[in-house]
């Protein structure tokens, strides 16, 4: 069996426009006896901000839902805090989406999201677009197997309802490789106007394969890939001898696609061989 690179764990961490800290990840509710996401926001010197909930800290409470766990966390437009993470309701698991204001405070006006599904289901980054706080957010779904994955995509507006144009208000699960699929791992707007969505990922599922590669994707915001980047709206990174796993992108200012990872020689190989970095158009 080869190293899972799948089902990044534990806590996200993000630099604040302001120069605060958002920080999420999960704790232990003494009452309840549950685990639930730990929201945490903190001054530049690494203190609680307490103008946050007026301790510097909050928890996602998800009603009658069984545990949960933050895993990723961004800054909305106007201050707050956008968070994801998986929760597990009597074995069935699944992702959801809330909002914080920037008092600290739950958004009740965010409509909540909540996915569940019978095969593993988890969402690895989120993206808001600037200009008018649309959300999107990046992920995977087992497929068949542990060796085949389903890219996730969802696209929410401002106030967490599905945008109605991206893949008619629906959440888009889709192989982009055809015979071992994809999860994705990070995602960006891209274009001048933000038009696009720029999604990286690894073929397959949990576990490495033979062929273990990174994607590249582009999607129009209607959901269907934008065929105009190379001719069919995705690309892989695949280098001889060895296998390829994606971890993180960015678009820069003169509009390109950055993309990073790290290889292995093998899939049995528990531990990173090096890394690799690579540019395209966007």
């Amino acid at each position: 069996m080869g190293h899972s690179w799948g089902g990044l764990l534990g806590r996200s961490v993000i630099a604040l426009p302001d120069g605060k800290i958002a920080v999420v990840s999960f704790g232990f509710d003494l009452n309840t006896q549950q685990t639930k996401g730990l929201v945490m926001r903190l001054n530049s010197d690494g203190s609680f901000d307490e103008t946050f909930n007026k301790t510097g800290k909050a928890s996602v409470e998800l009603g009658d839902t069984g545990d949960n766990a933050a895993r990723g966390v961004e800054a909305h437009t106007d201050g707050g805090l956008v968070v994801y993470g998986n929760f597990n309701e009597g074995g069935t698991l699944g992702i959801y989406v809330v909002r914080f204001k920037e008092d600290g405070t739950r958004d009740e006006q965010f409509s909540t999201v909540m996915l569940s599904a019978e095969k593993r289901l988890s969402f690895y980054d989120i993206a808001v677009r600037k200009k008018d706080g649309i959300i999107a957010l990046a992920g995977g779904q087992r497929g068949e197997g542990d060796f085949d994955g389903v890219g996730v995509i969802v696209v929410l507006k401002g106030d967490g309802s599905y945008h109605p144009v991206f893949n008619n208000g629906k959440p888009l699960f889709q192989k982009v490789l055809p015979e071992t699929g994809q999860q994705w791992s990070t995602c960006a707007f891209g274009g001048k106007d933000e038009n696009t969505l720029i999604m990286s990922g690894t073929s397959g599922g949990t576990w490495l394969l033979d062929d273990t590669r990174a994607v590249l994707a582009r999607y129009l915001l209607t959901g269907y890939l934008d065929t105009s980047f190379n001719g069919q709206g995705w690309v892989v990174f695949d280098q001889p001898d060895r296998l390829e796993v994606a971890r993180d992108l960015i678009i820069t200012t003169q509009d390109r696609i950055v993309v990073c990872g790290e290889f292995r020689n093998d899939r049995q190989a528990i531990e990173p061989q090096g890394g690799w970095i690579a540019r395209y158009l966007a």
